[in-house]
């Protein structure tokens, strides 16, 4: 391949690349909705989230940006912040009720999990 085809295949993707960025993106209502989710997906924070809980946060934000009417950039940052936020902190109560309870079934002592706030 000579430099010449190289460099006019190059401005032949680069126009068509310009013909379809004037097309303005997605347009339908189920379109708009799939765009919305390549921030949970995709972004920097989905890597802290499980399987499980990617498609939990999926399903919690397609819920609220349509109760929240979410249309800007700017709320869709932070409807994903409060969906991360949420999940995040539910696990950490799932989790911290599963190490409860595993330390209330393998004692003989119920009172070594007493909280002591000194008012006794």
């Amino acid at each position: 391949m000579t430099d010449q085809t190289v460099v006019k295949k190059k401005v032949k993707k680069r126009k068509a690349s310009q013909e379809n960025g004037k097309k303005g993106g997605v347009k339908t209502n189920a379109g708009k909705a799939v765009s919305s989710q390549n921030a949970i997906k995709h972004g920097v924070l989905s890597n802290s989230l499980s399987e499980y809980d990617k498609l939990s946060s999926i399903a919690l934000y397609k819920k609220l940006a349509i109760e929240f009417e979410v249309k800007t950039t700017y709320q869709r940052m932070l409807l994903e912040q409060l969906v991360l936020c949420y999940i995040k902190l539910a696990r950490c109560s799932r989790f911290e009720s599963e190490i409860m309870n595993e330390a209330v079934s393998t004692t003989d002592n119920p009172n070594h999990l007493k909280l002591d706030w000194g008012d006794e």
